[in-house]
């Protein structure tokens, strides 16, 4: 297969995203090179998994979302200029979190605007900036697209000490669940999710699944060993990732229609 280029590609320093956007990008457009710049990893000898250091964010950039994520793209292109003269496009994927619902659709592609510009004007080159939202963060795509994330870590890959149908009465508990008390609209409107705590702070969609998954756990196998039911949970850093080397974007595609649909499409035609 023909590479047309190398995209140079900043991500929401999150385990999740460090640890399977690139292959989610290739799926969407396998023409281009993916090369990471954000965030950096280092490995961490002192703890091992499997006999081998494990691979951690570097603090400093742990976390980096929004604004600070921003900012932190535009001093790395400033200070290193040179390494991204060759690149066929700049390539921003991040979470939405409460943003999308504070400054509306129109709003939220202005401030996109701007940011292109600036990084424009670093490159002092007219370099296409892609933009990959995920609303209101990277679970939202998870539980659009059920069968191919959810469904594959919890019912294809069997849970162990569980049986099949065990796995999919859970499944089945656990969707109605969400769809009853995280947001009703998990197919074509989790872009629209926006909830307040009582002290008027907004809900974030993964602490609600991550409490969800366990809550089901916990109340569909209360009969069971607590050792059992260890399968059963949500990790940005292990479920996460595996959900998203599983994710079918066209899926997306369809029921993600506020930002996603025009934005994969934008990656897809790509200098056609």
């Amino acid at each position: 297969m023909v590479n047309k280029g190398t995209i140079a590609c900043f991500f929401t320093c999150g385990y999740t995203e460090s640890g399977g956007m690139q292959g989610f990008l290739r799926r969407v457009n396998p023409l281009y090179e993916y090369r990471m710049y954000l965030p950096n990893k280092v490995l961490r000898k002192k703890q091992m998994k499997a006999g081998k250091p494990v691979s951690m964010i570097k603090e400093e950039y742990s976390g980096l979302t929004g604004d600070a994520l921003i900012h932190k793209i535009l001093e790395i292109l400033e200070l290193r200029q040179q390494d991204f003269q060759t690149c066929c496009a700049i390539l921003i994927e991040d979470d939405t979190d409460d943003r999308l619902h504070q400054l509306g659709k129109e709003g939220f592609l202005q401030n996109q605007k701007k940011i292109a510009q600036k990084i424009k004007d670093i490159m002092k080159r007219e370099v296409p900036v892609l933009f990959l939202d995920a609303a209101p963060e990277i679970e939202g795509w998870f539980l659009a697209d059920w069968k191919h994330t959810f469904e594959k870590v919890y019912l294809d890959d069997a849970v162990q000490g569980l049986s099949k149908n065990e796995c999919g009465l859970y499944l089945h508990r656990l969707r109605k669940y969400i769809k009853e008390h995280v947001w009703e609209d998990i197919d074509m409107g989790i872009e629209d999710f926006y909830r307040e705590d009582s002290f008027g702070r907004p809900v974030k969609l993964s602490d609600e699944l991550i409490s969800a998954v366990e809550h089901q756990a916990e109340k569909c196998f209360s009969d069971k060993d607590a050792g059992m039911l260890k399968g059963l949970r949500y990790a940005k850093s292990q479920e996460g990732i595996t959900m998203l080397r599983s994710l079918d974007y066209t899926v997306l595609q369809k029921n993600c229609r506020r930002l996603f649909q025009q934005e994969c499409r934008a990656l897809k035609q790509l200098h056609d």
